[in-house]
């Protein structure tokens, strides 16, 4: 069973510990966000290549259907 004092030294470790996280994040450069390179927007727009939705969306509908065809024979 855990006591009062032991409890009360985690919570101080536990506050002790971030403390140390934050003075350390605003102490270094390297925590802080910068602007590598700015953001470009593509030469055209890009749109999903509708074949391929249709051709994985048929397979794992099929895959799908199978799985639960063999799983239901097992059962059963």
């Amino acid at each position: 069973r855990t006591t009062d004092m032991q409890l009360k030294n985690a919570i101080f470790d536990l506050i002790q510990s971030q403390l140390q996280r934050v003075a350390t994040a605003r102490a270094r450069p390297e925590y802080a966000f910068r602007i590598v390179d700015p953001a470009k927007s593509p030469e055209r727009p890009i749109e999903p290549n509708r074949l391929m939705v249709i051709i994985w969306a048929l397979a794992g509908g099929g895959a799908l259907g199978m799985g639960i065809i063999f799983l239901n024979k097992k059962v059963l």
